[in-house]
C-alpha cells in the first residue's frame, strides 16, 4: 500500500514542481492619477521586487510544458470624478502590452476636454489600437513605446457599467472618491495565452518589454495595482495516461488492502 502510494506522488511530483505564483505592485503616482486623454505603460520589473517575479516567471514559462494557467489584475480603491451617466465619455482602457519600456512611462494623448463632460460614445477608441490618431500620437517619436494591441490585449471587468462598449474595460457608474471601491479583473483565456506568447518571445529578461497600458478617457484614481500571475506544468497526453494508470492501481491497492469488517 504505502509503495502504492509513493508511486503515485512520484508520478504527480514533476508537475507541481514546475507550479508557481507571481506576484507584482505599483503605487507609482502615473497610474494612481490617470488623467484625462494620458496613457501608461507599466513594464513589470519597476521595482526589485517585481524584477525578481519577472524573471522567475519568464523562467517558468520558459520550461518546456509549462504555461499560465490564471491572472488576476487589482485595481486598489479605484474611482472617476464623474459617472458614466454624467459622462458617456467615462472609459478606462487596459491592455496586455509587449514593446514597453522597462518601469512607469507616461504619455498625454488627447489635451481636449479635459474637465467636461461628453456626450457619446461614438469617439471613444482604444489607443492602444492603431489606425487611430491617438494611437499615432503615442507612438510618435520619443512618446510611448510599445506593441500595438493584439487579439486577446484588451482586458474586461465583469463589473463593467451597463450599457459600456465592448472594446472598454470598465466605466464607473458611481463616480466620485466616497464611492471608491476594489476592481479585481480575472484575466480571460485570450488574455493568458497572449500574456504567455509575449513572455516567451522576450528574449532576455535584463531588458524585459512585456507590461500592461492603462489609458483613462476621463480622469481615474486608485491607490495601488496588483497583478497574480499562476504558472503549471501540463502534462502530455502520455503523460496523462500514466498518471490515470498510476491512480487506478493505486485505487485498487486500496480497495486490495482494505481491512474487512
Amino acid at each position: 500500500m504505502k509503495r502504492l502510494i509513493l508511486a503515485l506522488l512520484a508520478t504527480i511530483a514533476p508537475f507541481s514542481a514546475h507550479a508557481g505564483t507571481y506576484t507584482f505592485s505599483t503605487t507609482s503616482t502615473s497610474l494612481t492619477d490617470l488623467p484625462h486623454g494620458t496613457a501608461v505603460t507599466w513594464g513589470l520589473n519597476d521595482t526589485t521586487a517585481n524584477t525578481n517575479s519577472y524573471n522567475s516567471l519568464l523562467a517558468s514559462v520558459k520550461t518546456a510544458g509549462t504555461t499560465i494557467t490564471g491572472a488576476t489584475l487589482t485595481i486598489t480603491n479605484l474611482y472617476d470624478w464623474a459617472n458614466n451617466t454624467t459622462d458617456p465619455y467615462d472609459a478606462l482602457f487596459i491592455n496586455i502590452l509587449g514593446g514597453v519600456n522597462a518601469g512607469i512611462t507616461s504619455k498625454q494623448f488627447s489635451a481636449t476636454d479635459a474637465n467636461t463632460v461628453n456626450t457619446s460614445w461614438s469617439q471613444v477608441v482604444d489607443p492602444f489600437n492603431s489606425g487611430n490618431a491617438y494611437n499615432t500620437t503615442l507612438q510618435a517619436t520619443t512618446a510611448l513605446p510599445f506593441t500595438n494591441a493584439q487579439t486577446g490585449s484588451l482586458l474586461n471587468a465583469s463589473t463593467t457599467a451597463a450599457g459600456t462598449p465592448s472594446g472598454v474595460t470598465w466605466s464607473d457608474p458611481l463616480g466620485g472618491s466616497a464611492r471608491s471601491f476594489n476592481l479585481v479583473i480575472q484575466l480571460s483565456q485570450a488574455n493568458l495565452s497572449l500574456l504567455d506568447t509575449l513572455l516567451v518571445g522576450d528574449p532576455n529578461s535584463a531588458t524585459p518589454d512585456v507590461g500592461f497600458g492603462f489609458a483613462g478617457e476621463c480622469h481615474y484614481y486608485d491607490s495601488g495595482i496588483s497583478l497574480s500571475v499562476t504558472t503549471a506544468k501540463v502534462p502530455d497526453g502520455s503523460n496523462t495516461l500514466v498518471l490515470l494508470g498510476v491512480a487506478m492501481v493505486t485505487l485498487a491497492g486500496i480497495r486490495r488492502f482494505k481491512p474487512r469488517a
